[in-house]
């Protein structure tokens, strides 16, 4: 089970292209239905917690885990709801495993690159050593562990048979852009080795409408016996045996409570990149400010134009009653973007 849902959630994890950017204990926690909760931000550390339960007798058998106070358990704990998130909780629960599934965001924002994205798919073309050989040039000489890219490039190759098995959704639905506006932007390196064979797909013929992650969204939705989402929930650290190093579960903040999940066959991290992480944008980019699609809305109201913003599925377009621009339809409609001059630097956001 560990295999099939590692090697699905990697291949969601890594195909999306992005186009534009309780207070209850024990069994009642892991029970407890979706509930607004106190949002914090989180970068996932391997910590154990600091306030573990009183050691028992002189068990052979006891463990690490026996120390721990447990607020909930699960077979498997998903730690973001984006569409690496939602294929590996729907796969898991496919396999017999219940599943919590956390999300730092509100119900409705969720989603991370994938809802925002273009709403496509890499493919291979079934080949799965020209897909291998071109990724591993994309690689541009850092090293990657050859049986990860084996499993991802895999998957890129089939990626048609995967949708479809993944989805329902017939692949002879699926639409090819190749050779249109959105197709000359794959590959993406085209003097890479069988970059002909890497291509852009969507499930039907439209982009950027929000389909591919209303779809992975769906997964989740239409498993919830099997899968719990905590919203405004994020996780803050790994909860580790410190000899076997083995992961035991993970601490989650919900509620204003800090509850330690024990998660039985493993914690699964799909919590997307450093760009949604503050702290990291100017030690990665350098760059003064960057701008999340979370908080799109008030970093460009607060920092680029004094306008009121709403977020759809797929695009982000200004309101028409404060619209600086009739639209704006990222990447195309380039031409209504003006450019603006370099925010002062107390404009930047402080990192």
């Amino acid at each position: 089970m560990r295999k099939r849902i590692f090697s699905l959630s990697l291949a969601a994890a890594m195909v999306f292209l992005s186009l534009a950017g309780c207070s209850q204990t024990g069994q009642e926690a892991a029970q407890a239905p979706v509930q607004d909760s106190t949002q914090a931000s989180t970068q996932a550390e391997t910590e154990a917690p600091s306030a573990p339960a009183e050691t028992a007798g002189p068990d052979t058998n006891y463990t690490y885990a026996d120390t721990i106070a447990w607020d909930g358990q699960y077979d498997v704990v998903v730690v973001g709801f984006g569409g690496a998130g939602a294929v590996a909780s729907a796969t898991a629960a496919d396999e017999g495993a219940r599943v919590l599934l956390v999300e730092k965001a509100p119900e409705g924002h969720e989603g991370g690159n994938t809802r925002v994205c273009g709403q496509m798919f890499a493919y291979g073309a079934e080949d799965e050593e020209g897909t291998y050989e071109y990724y591993q040039a994309l690689a541009g000489g850092h090293s990657i562990p050859e049986e990860l890219l084996r499993v991802y490039t895999k998957n890129v190759a089939h990626m048609y048979d995967v949708m479809e098995e993944l989805t329902g959704i017939p692949k002879s639905e699926y639409f090819d852009w190749t050779g249109s506006i959105l197709g000359s932007m794959s590959p993406e390196y085209p003097e890479f080795p069988n970059a002909e064979k890497i291509s852009l797909n969507a499930l039907h013929e439209g982009f950027s409408d929000g389909f591919l992650w209303q779809t992975l969204r769906g997964l989740v939705t239409d498993r919830s016996d099997k899968i719990d989402v905590w919203f405004e929930s994020p996780a803050t650290h790994l909860i580790q045996d410190p000899q076997t190093k083995t992961i035991l579960g993970v601490q989650v903040e919900r509620d204003g409570n800090v509850l330690n999940i024990r998660a039985d066959n493993g914690v699964i991290l799909a919590t997307g990149g450093f760009e949604m992480t503050r702290r990291w944008w100017r030690t990665i980019w350098d760059f003064p400010i960057m701008l999340s699609a979370e908080d799109f809305t008030t970093q460009v109201t607060a920092c680029v134009w004094p306008r009121r913003w709403e977020p759809t599925y797929g695009i982000w377009k200004p309101t028409k009653e404060s619209a600086v621009w009739p639209e704006l339809l990222f990447p195309f409609r380039m031409s209504t973007l003006q450019v603006l001059p370099p925010l002062p630097e107390t404009a930047a956001l402080s990192l």
